[in-house]
């Protein structure tokens, strides 16, 4: 009975040993691959800045990455407050405007949404900043990126009001408020807006990175990985062979 029990508690351990072994190097592996996915992204980046789309028509299927220049006009009795953005240890929003390119086809007449930069918030919720006024036709370029995607625990707008002050930017749910059509991208704003040929000067604060954890980060916590499955495997073996289990 004794070795039995013995026998089972090794075959216990060999396997719950080989499960964590292999979570680690699964885990690794999958670091290795976001850093490889992260270099990519670095090097369309990188190459978007050689080519600056004049408009949205035409543009390849995967435009993310892409820099486009584009006139047209905002729309800031729709701009929307990104909620809970930090700036050096400062709580404010992430300001975004409707934008309309005057450049596209006649079927399509969408707007898109343009990340004008961080702006800092008030110490009482209630009270939401001032945006300035922006009338007329402007110049901006940016570089066009999906909205960053995040869990929402609660919704934090019941009642319709602008600006809106959302958790998520939902592009869907966006254009159902605003009762506009938009195109699928945000435009991450880097140069302008311009009137005129003279910059428009914004109290706001351009804090848009393409990646926020670099790909030699997660290179080195795929080295992490790898070595606690290396150790971990080593200990157990060294633990088997002297039969402490």
């Amino acid at each position: 009975m004794n070795y039995f029990n013995a026998h089972v508690k090794k075959v216990g351990f060999l396997f719950f040993t080989l499960a964590v072994v292999a979570l680690l190097v699964k885990l690794g592996f999958w670091q290795i691959s976001r850093g490889i996915e992260k270099e990519r992204l670095l090097e369309r980046f990188v190459q978007g800045e050689l080519i600056i789309y004049s408009d949205l028509i035409d543009l390849p299927k995967d435009a993310k990455g892409l820099r486009v220049s584009l006139k047209g006009d905002f729309d800031v009795s729709k701009s929307v407050l990104l909620d809970n953005q930090t700036y050096k240890g400062k709580v404010g929003y992430r300001w975004m405007m409707p934008f309309f390119p005057e450049k596209q086809s006649f079927q399509e007449n969408k707007w898109i949404l343009v990340d004008m930069g961080w702006i800092s918030a008030f110490q009482r919720r209630e009270t939401l900043p001032s945006l300035p006024l922006l009338s007329g036709r402007y110049l901006i370029e940016g570089v066009l990126d999906f909205p960053s995607l995040k869990m929402v625990l609660k919704n934090e707008n019941p009642v319709l009001s602008w600006p809106l002050r959302v958790q998520l930017v939902d592009l869907n749910n966006i254009a159902k408020m605003a009762k506009k059509d938009f195109f699928p991208w945000v435009l991450r704003l880097q140069s302008g807006p311009f009137q005129e040929g003279e910059l428009v000067h914004l109290d706001t604060t351009p804090i848009w990175k393409p990646v926020v954890l670099l790909p030699e980060k997660h290179f080195a916590y795929a080295v992490q990985w790898f070595g606690l499955a290396f150790v971990l495997l080593i200990g157990s073996w060294i633990l088997w062979k002297k039969e402490r289990i």
